[in-house]
């Protein structure tokens, strides 16, 4: 047994080694292509990690806590109105930041205090509900910029490549914050939510406390990915709260591989690399192939391309 236990603890230490030294030359691999690829590609790069902030974000609240939200782009249209808003009043840059995330996480707070009361399709109503009146309010507000929406000053708005590494950095910092969050007591807290909430509870899972806080921790990365949106795009217009975004991020997710660390983030490289590429021969038929897509790999794959593959490994 002991030498079994060694054997065991080996092979941990070396997939854990091996996971280490990939991730490393892959982030260098990351660091260095804007100054390889074409300007496009590099754009393309930037719609990756952006879908990819999004998918993980969700991938918290649904795959790990079972709260499926059909609104979790609130936390994005939120951030991005509010710091171009405060912006355009004359209020410094930083200060702006720092008021823009912090009345989102409040938001995201209140918001959640009300909706998590309630479960399944009755959430996932309630949260495209309150996203559906934050665009309403978005497009009939005059300081709002109403359909126009607001404008970020062109002096401020980043470069390509400084937006590439902001959204690559913020991407990697969104992956730790859920790998941490999976592989701790409050993950365990999460799955037996998941599972059953009447288990969950009868074990003595505060249910109340702990969807409420990973409601907050999930918008977390996405609060901060709209301030990066006004300064890599210089605007923001109501279809922020829009539910395509929200689709977006739950189809990569799904794709991927919903509970699983790398699951959105293989979701979000496939569909939007896909996208991208049939928009310049075939434009409009996003919705199309992200339809297609969804109902193969529910119909084949049903825990997703990673949820899959893990599961054949470890076979």
């Amino acid at each position: 047994m002991a030498a079994q236990d060694k054997r065991v603890r080996a092979n941990k230490i070396l997939r854990k080694s091996t996971a280490v030294s990939v991730s490393v030359a892959l982030i260098a691999i990351l660091i260095t292509l804007p100054y390889i690829l074409p300007a496009y590609g590099t754009a393309l790069l930037i719609s990756i990690f952006y879908a990819v902030i999004l998918a993980i974000s969700f991938n918290l609240i649904a795959g790990y806590a079972g709260l499926f939200s059909l609104g979790h782009n609130l936390g994005l249209g939120s951030s991005v109105y509010a710091f171009i808003f405060l912006i355009n009043m004359g209020i410094h840059v930083l200060l702006s930041g720092f008021i823009a995330f912090f009345f989102t996480v409040a938001l995201a707070a209140f918001v959640g205090a009300i909706l998590i009361r309630v479960r399944g399709a009755f959430f996932a109503i309630l949260t495209l509900a309150v996203c559906q009146i934050a665009m309403a309010i978005a497009n009939n507000t005059y300081e709002l910029g109403r359909a126009f929406g607001l404008y970020l000053p062109t002096t401020m708005v980043w470069s390509t490549q400084s937006s590439y590494y902001a959204m690559l950095l913020l991407m990697l910092v969104t992956y730790y914050l859920s790998y941490k969050v999976v592989n701790s007591r409050f993950g365990l807290a999460l799955h037996a939510i998941r599972e059953s909430e009447e288990a969950a509870s009868a074990i003595g899972v505060d249910l109340f406390k702990t969807k409420l806080l990973i409601f907050i921790i999930s918008s977390v990365p996405i609060n901060i990915l709209g301030i990066l949106h006004a300064f890599y795009y210089g605007f923001t217009i109501p279809i922020v709260f829009g539910l395509f975004i929200a689709l977006q991020m739950q189809f990569s997710a799904i794709v991927g591989g919903l509970g699983t660390l790398l699951g959105p983030i293989i979701g979000s490289v496939i569909l939007t690399l896909s996208s991208n590429l049939l928009g310049l021969y075939f434009p409009g038929v996003s919705w199309m192939f992200y339809g297609v897509v969804i109902l193969v790999v529910m119909t084949l794959l049903p825990q997703g391309i990673w949820g899959y593959v893990s599961t054949r490994v470890k076979k």
